[in-house]
């Protein structure tokens, strides 16, 4: 497997879910970043599932539509939360942090979602949310 291919896999939610985010999660896999918007805008016409705004804001991301990027990983983010789901909430948290300071300059802002997001890993095993959230913190230290 190539190193972006492991990328791609490591950013990827686990478990099941709907067949058209799976597509679009296949479709980014591709770099097909429209294709992949459309899987996913198809998906949440079927189900509000945090895995289709999670893949949608990595299509958003892509195709450098920054509003789109916010609004889909903050619902990710909540409906992941609303689930139980700390790794998700916390990969959501995390990405949220380094677009508010890459995007936005906001500095303050990424401070707090990142602290949301250390505090969802806590007491999860060491995953690859873990090793994202060490190097944004190794990368943009001191907030």
């Amino acid at each position: 497997m190539d190193p972006d291919t492991r990328a791609l896999a490591a950013l990827t939610p686990a478990g099941p879910m709907p067949d058209e985010a799976a597509q679009g999660w296949a479709a980014l896999g591709r770099g097909e970043w429209k294709q992949a918007q459309v899987r996913f805008e198809a998906a949440l016409a079927e189900a509000d599932t945090p895995e289709a705004w999670e893949g949608l804001a990595w299509a958003a991301w892509w195709l450098d539509d920054i509003p789109a990027i916010f609004e889909a990983r903050e619902r990710a983010y909540r409906l992941y939360r609303r689930r139980g789901d700390c790794r998700g909430a916390a990969r959501s948290a995390t990405w949220l942090g380094l677009d508010h300071v890459d995007f936005r300059g906001q500095s303050a802002v990424a401070s707090g979602w990142l602290r949301r997001a250390h505090r969802l890993l806590e007491k999860t095993p060491q995953s690859p949310e873990h090793a994202w959230l060490m190097t944004f913190d190794a990368h943009h230290w001191p907030w």
